[in-house]
């Protein structure tokens, strides 16, 4: 539940970071943003087809094991897309989303390590 509550939070700080300065100079980076913005939401979206019923803002498992879409490739796509699209948008914006989408970036990644222990003792108790 923290794991859930903490990225709500920082994903909130993020969005609300791109309304305030500092800005980026002259919209340079606007486009590389929006690209790396739009692939992120290209593989969230995939990601969460992929896995269907089985989707869950929780770190605990719902459903088996799935291999299909992205989940043949990485494994953790939604959240590989997700920070994608806040770093891309916050490329496009605005520095202190940049580091925000770090400390989101570390978070879900503290958040796929316990996903995958959680994994690895269903598929133990099985």
């Amino acid at each position: 539940m923290k794991y859930v509550v903490a990225q709500f939070v920082v994903m909130a700080a993020i969005v609300g970071s791109w309304l305030v300065p500092p800005r980026f100079p002259d919209g340079a980076l606007e486009a590389v943003g929006a690209a790396l913005a739009a692939a992120g939401i290209g593989l969230a979206v995939w990601a969460y087809q992929a896995l269907g019923p089985a989707f869950t803002a929780f770190p605990e498992p719902r459903g088996d094991r799935v291999a299909t879409g992205p989940y043949r490739y990485l494994r953790h796509p939604m959240y590989i897309g997700g920070i994608a699209f806040f770093a891309g948008v916050s490329l496009a914006f605005t520095v202190p989303g940049l580091v925000l989408t770090a400390v989101l970036a570390l978070l879900w990644w503290r958040k796929g390590r316990l996903e995958e222990r959680l994994l690895a003792e269903r598929v133990v108790a099985r």
